[in-house]
């Protein structure tokens, strides 16, 4: 397993993410700041603090999903690639936005600034900047990862009969 190369690719793709779920919000409007909704865990004041320990709360979160995301790919489906980081993203974005929905549990905070499921109470447009981030990331650490050491086992050869002509010479 390439635990370096894992844990840099899902470092680095989670800094994309949380970047490009920034540009979503300020774009678009919607609550996607992950950075600030995991820094409010050690600074609940917010700001440009909470950001930054967000952010880079999310970037040891990434490198670890990294490492996780290289067994999957060494270990079970024996390749990798930005389909394989796809695959192993479904599993990854369900449990990540059911994580999200009991961030206020975690913090103490009950019905205060609560993001909801997959951040749901930022609407709809929210949900899918989620999900889409979640995946692209898949696909990143999956590109990034490359070859798998492990291989595909070949297939084995398979035993074939040949028809044997009869005395009339048909098969």
């Amino acid at each position: 397993m390439k635990l370096t190369r894992a844990v840099v690719a899902g470092g680095g793709a989670a800094l994309v993410v949380v970047l490009l779920l920034l540009a979503a919000q300020r774009i678009l409007g919607v609550p996607t700041d992950l950075g600030t909704l995991l820094g409010t865990l050690a600074l609940p004041d917010g700001g440009v603090g909470a950001w930054l320990v967000g952010t880079a709360g999310q970037v040891v979160v990434g490198a670890a999903a990294g490492a996780l995301y290289a067994a999957v790919f060494e270990f079970v489906f024996r390749r990798a690639g930005p389909l394989a980081g796809l695959a192993v993203a479904v599993p990854h974005v369900v449990v990540a936005g059911l994580a999200v929905g009991f961030l206020p549990v975690w913090l103490g905070t009950g019905t205060e600034a609560v993001p909801g499921a997959f951040l749901g109470f930022g609407g709809a447009r929210a949900v899918v900047c989620f999900v889409a981030a979640h995946l692209l990331f898949g696909a990143l650490v999956g590109w990034c990862y490359g070859r798998t050491r492990h291989r595909a086992a070949a297939p084995a050869p398979r035993w074939r009969d040949l028809p044997v002509p009869d005395e009339t010479g048909v098969a």
